[in-house]
C-alpha cells in the first residue's frame, strides 16, 4: 500500500491528523487493539519506558510481532529511556534493544522518548549494531549531546519547544542539518503548521522549501519509494 504524503508531516502524535497532514499516531503496545486504528491514518507501536513492568515486558514483543505487517503501522515506538522513572535503566535498555532488533528485522524506524539518557541510548545503538533510523521526539538535548548523536543515523523532532525557544535550543537547531529534522505535536494542543512556521522563523528557512525538505526526510527515513502525493 503506498504512503500518501500530504502537505505537512507530523512525525509523532497522540491524536488524529488533519487532512493536510501525514502523521504517525502513537499506539502503546500494552493497550493495543486493532479497533483503535482508523482508516487513512498511520501508526507506530511500542513499549514506552514508563509502562515497562513484568507483564508488559513479557508480552510487548508478541503484540508488536503479531501486528507489524499491518500496512498502517509504519514505525516502532514510542520506545526509549528515561532516568526519571523508577524502572531499572538496564531493563529499559534491554527493552530498547529489543525494539531495535525488531526495527532492523522489519526495516522500520524507531520513534524514541529519551530523557537524561543520551549516552545510554548511544550505547544501546552501538551494542545492537543498529542501522535503521531512530527519531528522537520532543528533542531537548544540548549542543554537546547533539554533536554526538549526529554521528549516528538519528533524526530530531521538535514541537511545542519551538514556540518560545531558548538560546540553547536555537543553538542546537542551527547545528542540526535540515535533512535530519522533523516536527510533531505529541500530546500538545499544537497545530503542526505552527511548528513549521516557528522553525522557519527561527532559521530563516523559506516555508515552501521547508515543507519539501521534511517530505524528503520522511521518504528517506522510511525508505519510501511507493508514494502518492
Amino acid at each position: 500500500m503506498p504512503i500518501i504524503l500530504q502537505e505537512y508531516i507530523n512525525i509523532h502524535s497522540h491524536s488524529i491528523c488533519k487532512k493536510n497532514t501525514t502523521g504517525i499516531i502513537n499506539l502503546f503496545a500494552h493497550q493495543f487493539s486493532k479497533e483503535l486504528m482508523i482508516e487513512g491514518q498511520y501508526y507506530s507501536i511500542g513499549l514506552h519506558p514508563l509502562h515497562i513492568n513484568g507483564k508488559t515486558f513479557s508480552t510487548f514483543e508478541k503484540t508488536i510481532s503479531d501486528n507489524i505487517n499491518n500496512p498502517q503501522i509504519i514505525a516502532l515506538g514510542e520506545a526509549g529511556l528515561d532516568r526519571r522513572y523508577s524502572t531499572d535503566i538496564q531493563l529499559q535498555m534491554t527493552v530498547l534493544e529489543k525494539h531495535s532488533l525488531i526495527s532492523e528485522r522489519n526495516e522500520m524506524p524507531v520513534i524514541l522518548h529519551c530523557v537524561r539518557s543520551y549516552n545510554d541510548l548511544i550505547s544501546v545503538r552501538n551494542s545492537a549494531n543498529a542501522r535503521m533510523p531512530w527519531i528522537l521526539h520532543a528533542y531537548y538535548g544540548n549542543i554537546q549531546t547533539t554533536a554526538q548523536l549526529l554521528k549516528h543515523n538519528i533524526y530530531f523532532s521538535f514541537g511545542k519547544n519551538l514556540i518560545h525557544p531558548t538560546d540553547k535550543l536555537i543553538e542546537v537547531i542551527n547545528l542540526i542539518p535540515l535533512d535530519r529534522v522533523f516536527f510533531e505535536n505529541d500530546e500538545d494542543d499544537l497545530e503542526i503548521e505552527t511548528a513549521y512556521d516557528n522553525y522557519s522563523r527561527i532559521t530563516g528557512t523559506d516555508i515552501s522549501l521547508l515543507k519539501n525538505i521534511i517530505r524528503n526526510n520522511f521518504k528517506e527515513c522510511f525508505g519510501i519509494q511507493n508514494v502518492e502525493d
